[in-house]
């Protein structure tokens, strides 16, 4: 298993302004994992209607930008 050292930066789809999904854009994201999470690197990503609402701000849960939405990964 390899594991990343505090303060990697990962490639993320990221929202900056939650209008729509037209907005995405790839970006470097601060990688700090807590001792509890697990990381995989992922290799594919799901689009589900909630990540479409997260890109529009409407999603019941309020995050504020930026933000990556992904609800469904898989990978190792």
């Amino acid at each position: 298993m390899r594991r990343r050292n505090d303060g990697d930066r990962v490639r993320a789809l990221l929202v900056r302004e939650p209008t729509g999904p037209g907005v995405l854009e790839t970006d470097g994201l601060a990688f700090s994992p807590a001792r509890v999470d697990v990381v995989i690197d992922v290799h594919a990503v799901g689009v589900t209607f909630p990540d479409l609402l997260l890109t529009q701000g409407r999603y019941p849960v309020k995050t504020d930008p930026p933000l990556a939405p992904g609800l469904e990964a898989a990978g190792e």
